[in-house]
C-alpha cells in the first residue's frame, strides 16, 4: 500500500518561485492536484517522482509500510506526461520492450499486449512513435507509466491530446488504479478528470 507524505514543499528556479511549502498526505485513494497554469502542477509531478529535487522540505513515499529509497520509487512509482517524450524511432511495442526489461517484467510479451489493449493501441503496436498522431502518442505514454503496474501513478494532464474516446480511455486506466493498495495522482484543470477524484488540491491556493 502507497503512503505519500508532502512536508512544506518549496521548489524555486532561480529566484522564481513556483512551489511555496506545499503539504498533503495521501494513501490509497486518486488525488487531483489543480491549478492555474504556472502554478507549479508539473513541477510538483516531476518532484514526486524524484525527477527534480525541491528546494526545499520533503517528499517521503512509503510502500506496505517500508520508506521507500529512490530504486523502490521508481519501481513502484509510474509517471505520464505530455512533456516526456519516448524513442521516435521505435515501435509502440519496441518502447514498452524496453521498459518492459528496464523493470526486469517476466511476463513482458502478454504484459505489452494488455497494456496496448487497455490504451487502445493493438492495431498500432508496430508503428513508430514518431508516425503516432498526438493524441495516440499521449495513449503510448500512458501505456509507459502502467507497463509495470506501479503502485502509485502519476498522471500530469493526461487528456492531453485526446479525443471523447481518448478521454474515456483515461477515465477507465484511473478505473484500475482506484482500488486498496493502489494511489493515483492527477494533475489537471479538466472538470471531467477532477471529478473522478476523491479529493482536489488547489495548489494555486499555497
Amino acid at each position: 500500500m502507497p503512503n505519500l507524505k508532502v512536508t512544506t514543499l518549496t521548489k524555486r528556479f532561480g529566484s522564481r518561485l513556483v512551489i511555496d511549502k506545499l503539504s498533503f498526505d495521501a494513501s490509497d485513494s486518486v488525488v487531483a492536484i489543480a491549478g492555474r497554469n504556472g502554478s507549479g502542477k508539473t513541477t510538483l509531478m516531476r518532484c514526486l517522482a524524484g525527477l527534480i529535487r525541491p528546494s526545499a522540505g520533503s517528499i517521503e513515499w512509503a510502500f506496505d509500510g517500508s520508506l521507500a529509497d529512490r530504486e523502490m520509487v521508481r519501481r513502484q512509482v509510474g509517471l505520464a506526461g505530455p512533456w516526456l517524450q519516448l524513442y521516435r524511432e521505435m515501435s509502440c511495442n519496441e518502447n514498452l520492450a524496453f521498459l518492459a526489461k528496464l523493470h526486469r517484467l517476466a511476463d513482458a510479451s502478454s504484459r505489452i499486449a494488455e497494456t496496448l489493449e487497455w490504451v487502445g493501441l493493438t492495431h498500432q503496436a508496430n508503428s513508430r512513435y514518431g508516425s503516432l498522431s498526438s493524441g495516440q502518442q499521449q495513449r503510448l505514454k500512458i501505456a509507459s507509466a502502467i507497463i509495470h503496474r506501479p503502485a502509485a501513478l502519476l498522471l500530469d494532464e493526461p487528456g492531453s491530446n485526446l479525443d471523447e474516446i481518448g478521454t474515456q480511455m483515461v477515465a477507465d486506466i484511473i478505473s484500475r488504479w482506484r482500488k486498496p493498495g493502489c494511489l493515483a495522482i492527477i494533475a489537471s484543470n479538466d472538470s471531467r478528470e477532477l471529478d473522478l477524484c476523491d479529493r482536489v488540491i488547489n495548489v494555486s491556493s499555497f
